[in-house]
């Protein structure tokens, strides 16, 4: 005959010398995703279900497979569509993503995949328009978009803009009648340096106001160092 304290008639019991398990010392509870009457220890029957539903924790009911698709350029490369419960890796690739789908679709005010404004040369350069589509490397200065012009005392083969080679040349007979205006004088001239015979023909009056004191200054004589000079002459002459 057993003793009636083996029992601790909260898990188990003893009646007619008979021990039997009431329940479990510890109970178990239906967590996310699970559905029960109650926690369970054995002392009442429950029934435990997964909890179907689009929430997190749920599970999916039906169709056990994720399908992914791509746009506005995105692309699936692989891995589509993935078995729940499989797991797997999709992988993503992109091709023609539209100018739409962009933050910066335009360069310089034109879209991305349009050649840009032609940018063509003027008159004073030569070479291919450029209009970003391709390489240009064949600009060049032609002219510049002024002339040169042989003035006074000079003559030339024409004006020169740097399109054509020109020489500028002194004038065979120079004209110095221009030289008028007050204080204007002209410094150093020698005559056989710009012109082709040693005469210096003048149309007008000589002044020298500044011209070097020989002995005295009764006339202008040529010196032994070919300057000319005012000086005196012999009273015979």
């Amino acid at each position: 005959m057993l003793n009636s304290n083996v029992a601790d008639t909260t898990t188990l019991q003893l009646s007619s010398n008979t021990l039997s398990v009431l329940k479990v010392p510890n109970a178990l509870t239906g967590g996310t995703g699970i559905t029960s009457t109650g926690t369970f220890d054995g002392s009442t029957a429950r029934t435990f279900s997964v909890t179907y539903g689009a929430s997190a924790g749920n599970a999916a009911e039906g169709n056990n497979t994720i399908t992914f698709s791509g746009t506005d350029g995105i692309d699936i490369d692989s891995g589509s569509p993935i078995t729940i419960g499989s797991g797997g890796t999709v992988t993503l690739g992109l091709s023609a993503i539209p100018n739409s789908s962009l933050a910066n679709s335009t360069i310089s005010g034109v879209s991305l995949g349009s050649n840009l404004n032609s940018l063509s040369v003027s008159t004073t350069l030569s070479g291919t328009s450029y209009n970003g589509s391709a390489t240009v490397s064949n600009w060049a200065v032609v002219k510049v978009p002024n002339a040169l012009t042989a003035g006074t005392n000079l003559n030339s083969t024409g004006t020169f803009d740097g399109s054509s080679a020109r020489t500028i040349n002194l004038d065979a007979n120079i004209s110095v009648t221009s030289i008028t205006a007050s204080n204007a004088q002209i410094t150093n001239l020698t005559i056989d340096t710009i012109v082709s015979a040693s005469d210096l023909d003048v149309a007008g009056t000589i002044t020298a106001p500044n011209i070097g004191t020989g002995t005295d200054n009764s006339v202008v004589v040529l010196n032994a160092s070919g300057l000319l000079k005012t000086d005196e002459i012999d009273s015979r002459v």
